[in-house]
């Protein structure tokens, strides 16, 4: 099978090659031929037919052959070429033949025609060219080139010809720039060979209308254009004008008188009269509304300005100008700005505001010139009579401004009520004016400088013979800084003092103040009011507050627990040790009083501000139970022994009884020490200060607060010693007059709660002898009170006695001697 595939495809490569090898040999012995044209240039008309001969002669030696005949070229569109194939023995020729027949709408014109003769491959042309001749031309001629006006109608004449040789249906149409203002007599004739025709042409311009312009007139028959014409047409500025000023746009000051000349310049070809209207202000005006010019001349006017004062800004001025003939019209626009030449301005820098009766306050009013030339500036004020200016005449230079005040001052008293004051301003030429007002509100003192008064408590009990103290704070809640005048009255104002008794507030901050409560030992027990008020002065009071007092016995009564055991059948000896112990009580409190009287007669009496002791808990003496001495004591200005004793609290005179029985004795001081009341650091200790000399102390080192709240510090004045607080810092200055020793008392408070600490300052004299002097004190006192010692003595033997027990014994021995008979009595009487 494979080898009859491979001879297969060797025998069709064997007549591939034969087939190539026999075109070969006929392309080598292909016939010659030859193509010649009678006419190679032929003219011909329209809807007329021109023949073209082209022939084709075959060689004697060639065999014979077949011949194909195609045109091209632009001629073809319209040629017929016979014949388009044909065959040629030896030596044979033949006659091809076109017909070139251009079209009614060919356009005339050289257009060529291509005969291209094909055999056996071999391909030869004959070219031709052909001229469509204008056979059916025509012709447009314009009698004369013309010169027009703007807003003219001006004619002219044209003449159509036919110059060919047919008759002809023309249209005529008109094209150019000004085609829209020509009109035809015709736009239709007819002309047979030869003829021709005349059409008057109608040209009416607008006024708007200057230059050189063009019309094209084109005639066509049959869709075929014919014969066009095109003429210039110039339109002349025969009325042409122009309107001019020195400037478009002028500034000038109100009330100030220009004159703005205006010229029309005549451009045209003839005379011309000019009318102008001004639309603008009426400021405004023109000297002439109509003017004349010649040929090239020049007419001028006047433009009147004379704005009145106050007139400014930015304004436009519109001339409207129509010439006579021809009417054409024009406009011209000139700008002014006007500025202020003499303006005012005048500003209360504050809208509102209260003043309160009887105060001044000024208030500062800015004036400025903002005219181009000084001024004199005329003040106008309207108001109540209380208000007034600083000045009523100033003289501004341009642009400058001064501050005036306006003074107000409402008289006391006066209701409150609401004042529109009104300031004017006018400058005294041009008469303009500003205005601003100011709204004044005249207020009471009672509106302007109330106060609040906030007490810490408002009832407290106090011991006779003691001290207390309570923190006052006073607020302005008023909007001026207030000095108040604070008082108090009342049926406790013979032992309360309240300092200082005049204070200065600002607005919205608070002043704090002490109310001191010191009921003398004389002051009977019993309830007591006072009350605190603040005012200012020739006011009546504006705020007040009451506190309550109570005053307490310093007596001392056993409790009732202490009476238990006292019954009718007590003996007399039993009832001689409790009675004795009850006076001896009474001679140790004495004893601690008169002593503290008699320290303070170093620092004055009236410096004394509360001594009280208390002895609580007196119980029946057992073996389980304690005997609790609670001492306390307030005291401003003692001596520092006596500060050291107040610190004393829940002595308990038996320390090996059980503490767990121990009764709660002082919780009031417990309560303290639960509170955030400021904190002593250390005790300050004595100050030594030489006679007029001073010396400073910060009680920062000393006080402290538990919440890190900033502390305020007061003391009380001292007679012949100066005392003065700057923040923390107390500086203590003597003088020759000082005494030799005072007990000063320091509050330390964080706005809620009070601390006090006592300190002893020495002045002139040492620590040694001051000490002296203080034995020679005790010395006085044992002299003066050895009965009330010896008491004592006795006092902390019968203490003793009963804090052991032993007096259970003295007591059963001094009851087993009662003899019978009383027994049996004693029980006769139980049983009844």
């Amino acid at each position: 099978m494979t080898t009859i595939f491979g001879e297969k495809r060797k025998m069709k490569k064997s007549l591939l090659i034969l087939s190539l090898l026999i075109a070969l040999f006929c392309i080598s012995f292909a016939s010659a031929f030859d193509v010649s044209a009678d006419n190679k240039s032929s003219s011909v008309c329209t809807s007329s037919t021109l023949i073209a001969n082209d022939l084709v002669s075959l060689s004697a030696n060639e065999s014979a052959s077949t011949f194909s005949v195609t045109i091209s070229g632009t001629a073809s569109a319209f040629t017929t070429t016979v014949p388009y194939s044909f065959s040629l023995n030896s030596g044979q020729n033949s006659t091809i033949y076109s017909y070139i027949t251009p079209s009614s709408k060919t356009a005339p014109g050289n257009y060529e025609l291509i005969v291209k003769v094909g055999s056996n491959g071999v391909v030869k042309e004959s070219r031709h060219s052909i001229i469509v001749a204008d056979c059916r031309g025509a012709e447009i001629k314009i009698d004369s080139v013309r010169t027009a006006c703007p807003c003219q109608t001006s004619t002219m004449i044209l003449q159509l010809k036919n110059n060919g040789m047919y008759v002809e249906d023309y249209s005529l149409a008109v094209q150019g720039s000004l085609k829209n203002y020509v009109t035809l007599s015709q736009t239709r004739a007819v002309l047979g060979a030869n003829q021709s025709t005349e059409i008057s042409v109608v040209v009416n311009t607008t006024c708007n209308l200057l230059g050189n312009y063009d019309i094209s007139f084109i005639a066509s028959s049959n869709g075929i254009t014919r014969a066009t014409a095109t003429t210039n047409y110039p339109i002349l500025p025969c009325y042409e004008y122009e309107i001019s000023t020195a400037k478009d746009s002028y500034l000038i000051t109100e009330h100030e008188n220009l004159t703005i000349p205006v010229s029309i310049k005549n451009d045209g070809t003839m005379n011309n009269t000019y009318k102008i209207n001004l639309y603008g202000p009426s400021w405004a005006r023109l000297e002439n509304k109509e003017i004349s010019a010649g040929i090239g001349g020049t007419a001028n006017t006047n433009l009147l300005l004379n704005p009145d004062f106050g007139t400014t800004g930015n304004f436009s001025l519109k001339l409207d100008v129509m010439s006579t003939k021809g009417t054409v019209e024009k406009t011209k626009e000139i700008q002014i700005a006007i500025e202020k030449a003499y303006a005012v301005s005048i500003d209360v820098l504050k809208d509102k505001d209260i003043i309160c009766n009887a105060q001044q306050t000024s208030y500062d009013v800015k004036v400025q010139n903002l005219g181009k030339y000084t001024s004199v500036v005329d003040l106008a004020l309207e108001g109540p009579e209380w208000v007034n200016l600083s000045a009523n005449t100033l003289t501004l230079a341009s642009n400058e401004e001064k501050i005036i005040k306006l003074n107000a001052a409402p008289p006391y008293p006066s209701a409150n009520q609401d004042y529109t004051v009104k300031i004017k301003a006018s400058d005294s030429i041009s008469k303009t004016s500003s205005a601003d007002t100011i709204i004044i509100t005249s207020a009471t003192k009672e509106y302007c400088f109330a106060p609040s008064i906030t007490i810490e408590k408002t009832s407290v009990s106090v011991n006779q013979d003691s001290a207390a103290t309570l923190l006052v704070t006073i607020e302005n809640k008023g909007k001026s800084t207030a000095q108040y005048i604070v008082e108090i009255a009342g049926t406790a104002a013979n032992f309360v003092k309240l300092n200082p008794s005049v204070i200065s507030v600002e607005p919205s901050k608070a002043q704090t103040l002490y109310l001191y409560i010191a009921p003398p030992v004389t002051m009977p027990a019993g309830d007591y009011d006072i009350s605190i008020s603040a005012k200012m002065n020739e006011t009546a009071v504006l705020a007040s507050k009451e506190v309550k007092i109570n005053v307490v016995s310093t007596e001392i009564e056993l409790p009732a627990e202490n009476k238990t055991n006292e019954t009718a059948g007590e003996n007399g000896f039993v009832k001689f040790w409790k009675d004795l112990g009850t006076s001896f009580k009474n001679l140790y409190i004495k004893f601690i009083t008169l002593f503290a009287k008699k320290e303070s007669n170093v620092t004055k009496a009236e410096n004394v501000t509360n001594i009280s002791i208390t002895i609580t808990n007196l119980t029946n003496i057992s073996e389980n139970k304690t005997l609790s001495v609670n001492i306390t004591a307030n005291i401003t200005n003692a001596t520092e022994e006596q500060a050291n004793a107040t610190n004393a609290t829940n002595v308990t005179a038996n320390k090996t009884a059980n503490a767990t029985k121990t009764a709660e004795v002082n919780k009031s001081a417990n309560a303290t020490n639960e509170s955030a009341a400021p904190k002593i650091i250390s005790k300050i200790p004595t100050i030594t200060v030489a006679k007029n000399s001073s010396k400073t102390i910060d009680m920062n080192d000393y006080f402290s607060d538990p919440n890190n709240k900033s502390l305020e510090f007061m003391v009380f004045k001292q007679q012949n010693l100066k005392l003065a607080f700057n923040d923390s810092k107390l500086t203590i200055s003597s003088t020759d007059n000082s005494s030799d020793k005072y007990v000063i008392s320091v509050y330390s408070t964080n706005g809620k709660e009070i601390t006090p600490m006592n300190f002893t300052v020495v002045i002139g004299q040492s620590a040694s002898a001051n000490m002296a002097k203080t034995w020679d004190t005790i010395k006085e006192f044992c002299i003066t009170y050895a009965y009330y010692l010896l008491g004592a003595i006795v006092l902390v033997i019968i203490i003793i006695i009963f804090s052991s027990g032993f007096y259970k014994k003295l007591i059963a021995f001094f009851e087993e001697e009662v003899p019978e008979k009383e027994k049996a009595a004693k029980k006769e009487n139980n049983k009844n």
